[in-house]
This record gives structure tokens, sequence and C-alpha cells, in this order.
């Protein structure tokens, strides 16, 4: 992957694969890269980050490379996706509690000031349903809680995760799995 960018702002999306999936989450993301690398003729996964139904936080693309999440919105935009179906069906509140700790730790990096100007879903982009009717509303509160003083509830942490970029914004309780633990 080419074209390097600054992340000024952040897209919340949902991957459309199954809620209760029966595949392991590392197998999920490998099929998702595989489908934007075969189908697609994507250089990898097109998101930066994707947030697992167990809460876990999954390194895609580097962040500091251009994504392909939102046609003609991708520069300087990181690309958030929450592994499941979101159009009936709200996230779990491990996978909020997640996105949110994300959403703040790509700020502190970034100095990406987080509103509604700055955190949209896919749809508000480009013509599509996502990220869902049930996660989409979700996203003012996203914002306000990754803006938050106060830490959050979250899964074990992942003492082994990198301390720069995204990863140093990441505070205890967090968990990231780098793009390679993945992508192998």
């Amino acid at each position: 992957c080419s074209g390097n960018q600054t992340p000024t702002k952040i897209t919340i999306h949902h991957t459309e694969s199954p809620n209760d999936d029966p595949m392991s989450m590392p197998a999920r993301l490998r099929q998702l890269q595989n489908y934007a690398m075969d189908v697609r003729g994507f250089c990898d996964i097109g998101f930066h980050f994707l947030v697992g139904q167990d809460g876990v936080v999954y390194q895609g693309r580097s962040e500091r490379l251009v994504g392909a999440h939102a046609a003609g919105n991708n520069q300087d935009n990181v690309g958030v996706a929450l592994v499941g179906t979101f159009s009936s069906r709200a996230p779990s509140d491990a996978m909020l509690s997640a996105t949110a700790k994300l959403l703040r730790a790509i700020s502190s990096s970034y100095d990406v000031t987080l509103s509604a100007q700055t955190v949209k879903g896919h749809r508000d982009l480009n013509d599509t349903d996502c990220p869902g009717d049930s996660l989409y509303p979700t996203i003012a509160g996203l914002i306000s809680l990754a803006s938050a003083n106060g830490n959050t509830t979250d899964p074990p942490t992942n003492p082994s995760s990198p301390s720069s970029g995204v990863y140093a914004g990441l505070t205890q309780g967090s968990a990231v799995i780098p793009h390679h633990a993945v992508a192998n």
C-alpha cells in the first residue's frame, strides 16, 4: 500500500459479516482481508482498525497509510469497522466500549478533535446503509464517551502492544492485535 496520510477524521463502519460469528476473529479478519485483496483488488484490508465481537481491537492497514473504506473520502481518514452486521442489532457493550477507547486513542495520537464533524458514519460520506441502523445512532454517544475524562470498562489488556502511534493512546484495559498477527 502507498499514500501516506496524517489522520484528521474517522469513519465508522460495520463489516456486514455474521453476528455471533462461528469463525474466530483472526479467521474472520483474514477472510475480510482476502476479500479486499482478491475480489476488490486492494493492496490490503481497507480498514485501519476492526473491533471484534469480543471487544478486542485489531490493527488493519496502518493508520498512517491511506485506507480504502469510504470512496472519495479516504485521505487523512481512519476507517474503524465493527465486525458484524448492525442493521437491526446493536453492537455489544464490549464492542462499543472498545470503540470509544480506540476513538480516544486516535484523537490523542493525532490531535483529532472528536466531534460530529470529524467522526462520521460511512453513510454520511457515501450512498450506503453502513454502519447499519442500530450502530449509526450510537456514534454521538461514542464521541461523548471517548471525549470523557473517566475510564471505561474494557476487556483484558494486551501487554505486548507497541508504544507508539495509536497503540500508545490506548490505556490499560485495551487490546490491539497487530496486523501481522491476523494477516499471516
